[in-house]
């Protein structure tokens, strides 16, 4: 069966982990009356992710806050790319995603008193398209590579020897072969940098949702009828601290940044309308960016109270997020 399909039948799934009960609804159903009041209590440390490829097995648990860290010392800004040759089409969808970037951090910086900030918050994570971010996160990951100078001459050169259209061809086919130019791992690696940079934004800010989160349940604890746990499931795989919402493997991982090698090699050309330009427009992360999207909107129409408000928030709008772009990375384990 299709993640689709397996997702739709599994429906929102509401988990009362402390009562060991669990409900689940279709996605058109109406949500089940609140739990009898829990006395809310010390929130323990998150365990060790499980890896499960059944959906009905992530059961809302709780991701450790991570610990703020400083962008490595040599390590670029988003800011910082190089300007890159990218198809009119797509000139929007960068300049949306630098703006989503901008949006991330003003969000961690930001403090969370009342309901109605936690509103304005979503309302700017809304304000960015599924398809857009997605693009738009190709496209810099692609300004990365080309600006790593060593790649920049082996693609010259090998379009020099080659014939420019022949090779933009010839990379629109088969793009894993750009790994082998000279700089070709260089560019990689400078891929890699860039989407660790935009991992631990996320990162960053869901732990300032989940702080106010803590905050609020403390505050507020008496006047939370259920665990705040509780409100939705994410109907995803937990990878890592992160969630995905589909199965990936080895090949997939290696297929878009081959395809991310080649949007860059066209931009180094000078050829962003070339045959290798559809590689913009990656579907893997596209459905997965939708779907954090839909679970956020599932997990915000479930909540009792802002507390619940702020943990969808990090769980769906940051941490789910960041897992949409985490799974290319080596070294993260995929069921």
């Amino acid at each position: 069966m299709t993640f689709t399909g397996r997702f739709l039948a599994l429906g929102l799934t509401l988990c009362a982990a402390s009562l060991g009960a669990c409900e689940t609804m279709s996605l058109g159903s109406e949500a089940p009356a609140p739990m009898p009041a829990v006395a809310a209590a010390s929130v323990p440390a998150a365990p060790p992710p499980v890896f499960d490829a059944a959906l009905a097995a992530e059961v809302a648990s709780v991701t450790p806050i991570p610990s703020p860290r400083r962008r490595a010392k040599n390590a670029p800004s988003p800011s910082s790319q190089p300007e890159a040759a990218i198809p009119s089409s797509s000139k929007g969808s960068l300049a949306r995603y630098a703006a989503y970037q901008k949006t991330a951090g003003e969000l961690t910086r930001q403090s969370y008193p009342s309901a109605k900030s936690l509103n304005a918050a979503t309302g700017k994570l809304n304000g960015f398209k599924p398809e857009e971010l997605a693009e738009g996160w190709m496209l810099r990951n692609a300004a990365a590579a080309a600006g790593v100078a060593t790649f920049r001459d082996g693609v010259k050169q090998a379009a020099e020897a080659e014939g420019r259209e022949a090779f933009l061809q010839s990379i629109a086919r088969n793009p894993e072969r750009l790994r082998t130019l000279p700089g070709g791992e260089d560019a990689v690696k400078a891929v890699y940098t860039a989407i660790r940079v935009d991992v631990t934004a996320l990162r960053e800010m869901g732990a300032t949702f989940r702080q106010t989160w803590l905050r609020m349940q403390r505050k507020a604890s008496l006047e939370i009828s259920r665990p705040v746990s509780a409100v939705c499931g994410s109907g995803a795989l937990a990878i890592g601290g992160s969630v995905l919402p589909f199965e990936v493997g080895p090949q997939q991982k290696a297929a878009l940044i081959d395809r991310t090698l080649a949007l860059a090699a066209g931009s180094v050309l000078g050829a962003s309308e070339g045959p290798q330009a559809r590689f913009a427009r990656d579907a893997t992360v596209s459905q997965c960016v939708r779907f954090a999207r839909l679970n956020l909107r599932q997990c915000l129409a479930a909540k009792h109270g802002a507390a619940e408000a702020a943990f969808c928030l990090d769980r769906h709008g940051a941490e789910e997020m960041a897992g949409c772009l985490e799974w290319v990375l080596p070294g993260v384990k995929t069921p």
